[in-house]
């Protein structure tokens, strides 16, 4: 899909909406929500959901970054 804009439904973990999206060096794409932490699956085309029951310590992602060492960090509240 190179060079399209591309519409996806992001399911009902949202809630209200994405706060923050980051491309990890890997080249995955991952968000941040009001839900939880949400990863793009290339293999399958739709997003997996990361929520508290896997250990997302808050259901409110406010930022997702990536260190020197492809390491994902979030910040919750």
């Amino acid at each position: 899909h190179k060079g399209k804009v591309r519409k996806f439904d992001v399911g009902d973990v949202t809630e209200n909406g994405i706060t923050s999206i980051a491309l990890s060096p890997a080249g995955d794409v991952w968000m941040g929500a009001f839900g939880g932490l949400g990863k793009y699956k290339k293999e399958t085309d739709n997003i997996h959901w990361y929520t508290r029951s896997d250990g997302v310590p808050s259901p409110y992602v406010n930022q997702i970054d990536f260190d020197g060492e492809g390491k994902l960090w979030c910040a919750t509240s």
